[in-house]
């Protein structure tokens, strides 16, 4: 298996119109941070780490 990649967006309440969404990504270990969700809680921590750590700028 190849190594995991994940991204996360975090989006204000508002309306983005004609703004990019690459402009809101973050990491998903980010996302968990803020609200204290464990999002793969069930998958083993060496694919869970390197998905929740990815970079936006590899995307």
């Amino acid at each position: 298996m190849t190594q995991a990649k994940g991204i996360a967006y975090l989006f204000t309440n508002e309306s983005h119109t004609g703004e990019q969404y690459s402009s809101f990504a973050t990491t998903i270990n980010a996302i968990e941070d803020r609200t204290g969700i464990d999002f793969f809680a069930n998958v083993p921590v060496e694919f869970q780490e390197p998905a929740e750590q990815t970079n936006k700028q590899l995307w």
